[in-house]
Parts: C-alpha cells; sequence; structure tokens
C-alpha cells in the first residue's frame, strides 16, 4: 500500500492522489469481475440446464399415473382408439426428450 505524500501545507498533491485513486479503481474493477464470474457460477448453478433434468424414476411415475385411468376406460370400452395410441406416442416422445 502507498502511503500518500502530502506538501508542506499537509495536503495530499493532486498527482499523488490520481495514482492512488487510478490503483484503487483498478482493484475496485477486478473485485466487480470477479464477484460477476462467481454470480453467473452460482446462477448457472441454480438455474442452468442441468438443474431443469429430471429423474427418469419421478417422470416414470407420472405417466404411470396417466395410463392407471386409461386402462380403466379400455377395459370398460374394450377397444382402443387412435387418438389414445397417439397420446402414448407423444409421452413416450417426450419422456425420451426430457430424459435422454
Amino acid at each position: 500500500m502507498q502511503t500518500k505524500r502530502v506538501n508542506i501545507y499537509g495536503i495530499e498533491t493532486p498527482e499523488n492522489k490520481a495514482c492512488r485513486l487510478t490503483a484503487e479503481n483498478e482493484s475496485l474493477r477486478a473485485e466487480n469481475i470477479l464477484l460477476k464470474q462467481k454470480l453467473d457460477a452460482l446462477s448457472h448453478h441454480l438455474f442452468g440446464k442441468s438443474s431443469e433434468r429430471l429423474d427418469p424414476n419421478q417422470l416414470q411415475l407420472l405417466l404411470q399415473g396417466l395410463e392407471e385411468p386409461k386402462k380403466q376406460e379400455a377395459s370398460s370400452n374394450d377397444e382402443t382408439s387412435e387418438p389414445e395410441e397417439a397420446d402414448d406416442a407423444k409421452r413416450k416422445r417426450l419422456f425420451s426428450k426430457i430424459c435422454g
């Protein structure tokens, strides 16, 4: 750390003050950059793509819950319709997109 140089009246000279403030400014800018990098890393960790991943088992439980009512409807109707098969295909594609 630099010591302040003062003139005979005890006042810091403008040149020394400018040098001191420039050094302080550079130090604060470096600290600001470091803090921004830390914030970006933390934000990415909390909200980034990897934080959005689902456990395949959780999704499978969800899909099983959706299939059970359809199985009951199918047994009461004794026929499967094409829209239900299309829904199953959509769920399988969604599952593979999320987990794969």
